[in-house]
């Protein structure tokens, strides 16, 4: 016998089941259409219309994630730059830092240098004198000798 097709059209007052026929015995009287051709448009219709819902929401969640990455990689590149500036600093403090220590140190040696250098040479003077003394004192007492 003819089987029926699990399909239901609304219609305002009721539910209709169509056997197997042919498409054009289900036509509309007034447009021609068939009534199966215009229930599986509206299905398909619905379906488009969900789908681009869908797809909507997918483009909005996409340009959200989006936005968030982008404001992600602006706080990283921030957070970077502020790091390297604190490495800056840290990098020219430190440099000045031994800068004055060898300035400091080199003068502490100079000085330090010079002053030995000092006494050296007035050692060096005391002990030229007392030896001239010396000699001059025993040339005084015994005269010169050729």
């Amino acid at each position: 016998g003819p089987q029926t097709i699990p399909v239901h059209i609304r219609y305002p007052t009721s539910c209709i089941f169509f056997p197997q026929m042919e498409r054009n015995e289900t036509k509309c009287d007034y447009c021609g259409v068939s009534y199966l051709t215009l229930y599986e448009n509206r299905q398909l219709q619905s379906r488009l219309a969900q789908l681009e819902a869908e797809l909507q929401e997918w483009k909005e969640t996409a340009q959200r994630e989006k936005a968030q990455l982008e404001a992600w990689e602006l706080n990283r590149l921030e957070q970077e730059r502020e790091l390297q500036a604190q490495v800056d600093v840290r990098e020219k403090t430190t440099r000045d830092e031994l800068e004055k220590r060898y300035r400091d140190m080199t003068k502490t040696l100079k000085d330090e240098f010079e002053a030995k250098s000092d006494r050296t040479r007035n050692k060096m003077k005391f002990s030229y004198r007392e030896k001239c003394r010396k000699c001059l004192h025993s040339v005084c007492q015994t005269g010169p000798r050729f």
